[in-house]
């Protein structure tokens, strides 16, 4: 008895004292048209991909202009639906299969998660990198920077003179730097002194690239090598030996590999599960009565369309 007295007390409380519902925080208001924080939430969610989210929200009046395109969407979609003359069973039937869309989206990213979650991923990723042990190779490298000398403007003549000048510069002492920087016509030059960086083989020139990687001492000075830039003068700054990447270093690479490669399976399951459903029906008549119908492109018009009836 004391129970049943318990449930109806409470029940009359929940009558007394309804719960309250927090009123919508309200961004932009004109008549019934409102644009609320919720809306442009949801708005950043379905209109921004993750990756480039922050970059988007900090680019300078992002949120004023999400605001006014939602409230812009609603407005003129306001004065729209008095419109008669707009196709209406078209946009009917765009509505409800973007709605389907939607909805499938969401449901294959979940069913996708539930699957991804029952993997032991880092396991999975040694399996892979001792079987494909080849892809994780580290090619040699060397690191070197050079001068360029083009024949735009000059005769190779004037060119190989200019470039033997440097040279002997260089030979003298004079620091490589100082000389990238007076004399060379590498537009990247400005920017990085001259130093190429790592680079392996097969990056660049062949004649350039052979004569790089003939050099093993540090500070040494490669003969003129001619290319289809013009004339370079390259220094020698190190060599980097070829080997193989710890999995450490590749373990996040390879995880990322094998998920969107399950992820790609399991959506392609999902799909070939009801593409092969023995109860589907095909009318072979009516798609060969659309294919000579709609041969011409562009013929269709949904205002010939009739509705179906339902």
């Amino acid at each position: 008895m004391y129970k049943e007295v318990r449930k109806i007390l409470f029940g009359l409380t929940i009558i007394a004292f309804p719960p309250v519902y927090a009123a919508p925080e309200i961004v932009l208001q004109q008549g019934d048209i409102k644009v609320t924080v919720e809306d442009v939430e949801r708005y950043i969610i379905s209109n921004t991909p993750k990756a480039q989210r922050e970059a988007i929200l900090n680019k300078k009046g992002i949120f004023k202009e999400i605001v006014e395109n939602i409230y812009l969407i609603r407005r003129i979609g306001t004065e729209a639906e008095k419109d008669k003359n707009l196709d209406w069973e078209q946009i009917k039937w765009v509505n409800e299969l973007a709605y389907k869309r939607l909805v499938m989206t969401a449901f294959m990213k979940n069913l996708v998660k539930q699957q991804l979650d029952n993997f032991d991923w880092v396991m999975l990723a040694k399996e892979t990198y001792l079987a494909e042990a080849d892809q994780y190779q580290i090619p040699e490298k060397i690191r070197a920077s050079h001068i360029l000398i083009t024949t735009e403007d000059r005769t190779k003549t004037e060119a190989h003179t200019l470039i033997n000048e440097i040279k002997d510069k260089a030979l003298a002492g004079e620091d490589f730097e100082v000389l990238v920087k007076a004399y060379s016509e590498d537009p990247s030059a400005a920017s990085n002194n001259g130093d190429l960086g790592l680079f392996s083989q097969g990056q660049m020139a062949k004649p350039f690239e052979q004569a790089a990687f003939a050099m093993t001492r540090v500070g040494e000075l490669s003969d003129i090598v001619e290319s289809d830039f013009g004339y370079h003068l390259i220094q020698f700054h190190e060599r980097v030996a070829a080997g193989k990447q710890t999995f450490e270093a590749v373990k996040q690479q390879i995880i990322l590999q094998l998920q969107q490669s399950r992820a790609n399976q399991i959506r392609q399951d999902i799909m070939m599960d009801f593409r092969s459903a023995s109860d589907l029906k095909w009318d072979e008549a009516q798609l060969e009565s659309l294919r000579n119908k709609h041969r011409t492109a562009g013929k269709l018009d949904s205002s010939e369309l009739k509705p179906s009836a339902e």
